[in-house]
């Protein structure tokens, strides 16, 4: 398996393999399109909201699919705005989102940014 050039130190460094299980595992909802709006991959999270067994089942699919898998109409699921302003400019935009979680408030911070 070929590495990705994500390094520790200068003598380990992380294959694809090992990024994308980091990816995976990560907590909330982790995804990244192309500039088409199409899933390039996601963590297993996303995919479990999705009604999908892993992250990798995500790779490929339209907002429309999403939608589809997740039984929920499309509108739901199109593009936001600050998604497809990241992706004309290249410009990363940080947004943060209130989650209420059973009683408490916990601040949620989103960062899109710009994949080719």
């Amino acid at each position: 398996m070929a590495a990705v050039g994500l390094k520790i130190n200068s003598e380990e460094t992380f294959t694809k393999q090992q990024v994308l299980n980091i990816l995976y595992t990560m907590p909330n909802n982790v995804y990244w399109l192309d500039k088409h709006c199409i899933l390039r991959g996601g963590n297993n999270e996303l995919a479990y909201k999705l009604n999908l067994k892993s992250g990798f089942e995500l790779e490929g699919l339209t907002y429309e699919q999403m939608a589809h898998a997740a039984k929920l109409p499309v509108k739901e699921f199109e593009p936001y705005s600050t998604e497809l302003e990241v992706m004309e400019t290249g410009v990363p935009s940080i947004a943060k989102e209130e989650l209420l979680l059973k009683i408490k408030e916990r601040p949620f911070i989103t960062y899109p940014v710009k994949y080719l």
